[in-house]
């Protein structure tokens, strides 16, 4: 069986090839290093620091390969008669692809980077909850190209079958998981809508709480109880729901049923200590002044009917305004000797 014969005249010092790729390998190291410094000096510059990370990150590995690629290269002509060259040059171009989609994978980094940057001059809260979903399915893509790109270079046909053979395996994987793309699309519709932001309290049949996380198949929200509830996209994009957040005040109402005994000149004088009260209400505005009115007469004693509306929406800023005029109006009836109707007893 005849031997390979390397011309080691025209081999241009390949013994110093390991020698070489290692010190490019080592330099990308010491390079990385430094730009990591640099990019954690750049707070206020999350994009240019993000993409000196970025490259910091990538040097060691595109470094060793740009050496890999040219010692290998510069000892084609010497290496071709050898039976290992095939194999050797094989990886040599694996190499290549792997270092040049390793830096695409870094620069999702910057990318993701610059649309924060975007989100966070944004009011909308989920703008926040699209950057890091992006960034990641972008990752999830270069991976996969960078994969089939690989299987390309040890067979030129193995890329094409990998993409037909997506094709069909993405049909049947369409029909097994019918709920998991349902979710999805329930995510992209909530998206689209923005009937809520994260922090936002929604109220919706059978759940009120606080939306915690949105996910491509759920959204997690947290109920007054301290309970998280997951709830798929799907489900959650077809409910009525109520953005409890949203709301611009809180409207509050009592009745107030006064004592049977109660005179003409007393109900007047009732309706009269209530207006007065609520004049001094801390969270009122004008386009909702509070309402106050006799609503009936009756053999049980007059009823009078309160609406007042309280803004902001804060329910607890709301609960200590409604204990302090609800404590003023009690305190004036009982100087005015206005009494109100007895409460059943409670069995």
């Amino acid at each position: 069986m005849p031997v390979a014969v390397i011309d080691l005249s025209l081999l241009p010092d390949w013994t110093h090839a390991p020698f070489w790729i290692a010190l490019a390998a080592t330099l990308g190291w010491i390079l990385r290093k430094i730009l990591g410094v640099v990019s954690r000096r750049m707070p206020n510059h999350p994009v240019g620091g993000a993409l000196v990370a970025a490259v910091g990150a990538t040097l060691p590995v595109a470094l060793a390969a740009a050496a890999f690629w040219f010692v290998i290269g510069d000892a084609r002509e010497a290496l071709t008669k050898a039976d290992w060259f095939g194999p050797l040059d094989t990886a040599r171009r694996i190499f290549r692809v792997y270092a040049v989609f390793h830096f695409a994978f870094h620069l999702t980094q910057v990318a993701q980077a610059y649309f924060q940057v975007l989100a966070d001059r944004s009011v909308n809260k989920l703008d926040d909850v699209l950057v890091p979903i992006g960034g990641t399915l972008l990752r999830v893509v270069v991976v996969t190209y960078g994969f089939i790109q690989c299987v390309t270079v040890l067979n030129a046909d193995a890329g094409t079958n990998i993409l037909a053979g997506v094709g069909v395996g993405g049909l049947a994987f369409g029909f097994a998981a019918q709920d998991t793309i349902k979710n999805f699309f329930g995510f992209v519709m909530l998206m689209i809508d923005k009937p809520f932001e994260l922090g936002d309290t929604i109220d919706t049949p059978g759940l009120t709480g606080v939306v915690e996380a949105i996910g491509l198949r759920s959204t997690r929200v947290r109920t007054p109880d301290g309970q998280l509830v997951t709830i798929p996209n799907g489900e959650l994009a077809n409910r009525a729901l109520t953005n409890v957040t949203e709301r611009p005040y809180i409207r509050t109402q009592h009745i107030l049923e006064l004592a049977a005994t109660t005179d003409a000149k007393c109900t007047e004088e009732a309706v009269a200590i209530v207006r007065q009260v609520l004049a001094t209400h801390r969270g009122a505005q004008p386009a909702h002044p509070p309402r106050v009115h006799l609503e009936k007469l009756s053999s049980a004693g007059p009823v009078i009917r309160i609406f007042w509306w309280h803004y902001p929406a804060s329910a607890w800023d709301c609960a200590a305004e409604n204990e302090r005029l609800l404590t003023e109006i009690r305190r004036r009836f009982e100087s005015g000797k206005i009494e109100l109707a007895a409460l059943p007893p409670v069995r």
